[in-house]
C-alpha cells in the first residue's frame, strides 16, 4: 500500500519496455516467465504457431514498407526454422534492395543450399557477388542460374545477362559478350 508510483519504473525490467519492438518484448517476457518459475515451463504458444505468427508479421511488415522490422522478424523466423526458405529469399531480396551485398550474398547461399535448383536465388547471389567485385564467383553463380532455365523475358534474367556480357567485356572476350547482349534484345519490350 505504501508503494510509491516509480517503485516499479525502478525495476531494469521494466526499463524503455515500450521502446522495445514487440517480437523482443514479447521474447524477454517468456524468459522473465520462465526463470522465475520453480516448474519446467510449457511454451507460451506452440513452435509451428509462433513461427507462423512471425512469418506473417515479417511479411505484413515488409509489405508495409517497414524493413527493418521485417528484417528482424524474418530473421527471428529463420531461428525456429533455418531452412525457411521464404524467409532467406526475403532476406536476400531486402538486402539487394538495400545495396547490403554481403547480407545478400550470405542469405542466398544459405537459400541455395536449401533450394539447390532455384535459377533466381542463383543469379542474385551472383549479382551480389559482382558488388562485392567477386568476379569470378560471380560469373560462377550467375552461369549456374542460367543453366536452370531461367524465364528469358525475366527482368531478373535480363539483369543476370547484362552483368554476365559486362564480365566478358572486362575479361576482353568481347564477341562472347554478343550472345548475352542478343538474347536480352530479343525479349525486350517494344517501345513504340
Amino acid at each position: 500500500m505504501g508503494r510509491r508510483a516509480n517503485d516499479t519504473a525502478s525495476r531494469p525490467y521494466n526499463r524503455g519496455v515500450l521502446a522495445l519492438p514487440p517480437a523482443l518484448l514479447l521474447s524477454g517476457l517468456v524468459f522473465l516467465a520462465v526463470a522465475r518459475s520453480a516448474a519446467p515451463p510449457a511454451p507460451a504458444a506452440p513452435p509451428a504457431a509462433a513461427f507462423e505468427d512471425l512469418a506473417h508479421r515479417a511479411e505484413a511488415a515488409r509489405q508495409a514498407g517497414r524493413l527493418d522490422e521485417a528484417v528482424s522478424l524474418y530473421r527471428q523466423g529463420l531461428a525456429l526454422q533455418p531452412k525457411w526458405s521464404e524467409g532467406l529469399w526475403a532476406l536476400g531480396t531486402i538486402a539487394y534492395d538495400r545495396d547490403r551485398f554481403a547480407e545478400c550474398r550470405d542469405a542466398f547461399r544459405r537459400l541455395v543450399a536449401v533450394e539447390p535448383k532455384m535459377a533466381p536465388a542463383w543469379a542474385l547471389r551472383g549479382l551480389c557477388e559482382f558488388q562485392l567485385v567477386a568476379y569470378a564467383a560471380s560469373r560462377e553463380r550467375r552461369e549456374k542460374g542460367l543453366s536452370l532455365r531461367m524465364p528469358p523475358s525475366e527482368s531478373l534474367t535480363r539483369v543476370a545477362l547484362y552483368h554476365h556480357a559486362l564480365l566478358l567485356v572486362r575479361e576482353t572476350k568481347f564477341d562472347l559478350a554478343i550472345a548475352p547482349l542478343s538474347t536480352i534484345l530479343q525479349f525486350q519490350a517494344p517501345t513504340g
